[in-house]
């Protein structure tokens, strides 16, 4: 009589943060089913988080696989990458310590590495893991850099961050004359298309001209400093 012996049970996580760019579960899960099968690992179980940045702890997928792993569902976690768990080292170190406190062991195929109860180990996680939070720290600076510029070259270009505005010559005239007709703001937005709160901007500026403002502001001018010679 053969006894075949027993494997040891796996599980696989996959994040990805968004759906464009290239990005495809498919691209993790198949390299850690490769390697689950090239060292005799049962994978049961395949755990995963589609749109959400590393950054957020709370995670379905992820929550799910902590609470299986307490439950004794795997012995030992496969993931393509240490970011995929997270992108900050306080985070990192915490999974990976709650992991090691019910004796799961975890693979990274990318940083090839197995992280378990030896020193080694946990000084290769705490390495990479810093060096996840600065390569996040960059990429925020670089994103934040970028945005100063174009906002400084704004006033040459025509740029503008955020979304464009809806408001342009047409629209106006098309909401004095509905509202000269006597349609109601919430007539002129539906029939437009817009918003209430955009149609009673166009009335505003429309109530105000330029030198009606500018008049005004001459007055409240000369009446704060006449209060001031008192």
């Amino acid at each position: 009589m053969t006894i075949t012996a027993k494997r040891l049970r796996a599980a696989a996580y996959g994040r990805i943060s968004t759906v464009v760019h290239g990005q495809d579960l498919a691209n993790q899960i198949e390299p850690i089913k490769q390697v689950a099968e090239s060292r005799g690992f049962d994978l049961v179980k395949v755990y995963a988080d589609e749109g959400i940045s590393g950054a957020t702890e709370r995670r379905k997928g992820l929550d799910e696989m902590l609470a299986d792993a307490k439950r004794g569902t795997f012995k030992v976690l496969i993931v393509m990458e240490l970011s995929r768990i997270a992108r900050d080292v306080r985070h990192l170190l915490n999974t990976l310590h709650e992991l090691q406190q019910v004796g799961v062991s975890l693979v990274s195929i990318r940083e090839g590495i197995e992280f378990n109860d030896t020193p080694f180990a946990k000084g290769m996680v705490t390495m990479i893991g810093l060096l996840v939070t600065i390569e996040r720290d960059l990429l925020r600076d670089r994103i934040r850099t970028a945005l100063a510029v174009r906002k400084a070259a704004a006033a040459t270009t025509g740029w503008k961050c955020g979304r464009p505005s809806k408001v342009n010559p047409d629209l106006i005239d098309a909401v004095k004359k509905l509202r000269a007709s006597g349609s109601s703001i919430r007539q002129t937005a539906k029939s437009l298309n817009i918003s209430k709160s955009t149609v009673l901007r166009i009335c505003r500026v429309d109530q105000n001209p330029p030198q009606e403002n500018q008049e005004k502001a001459r007055v409240k001018t000369g009446i704060k400093s006449g209060t001031e010679n008192r």
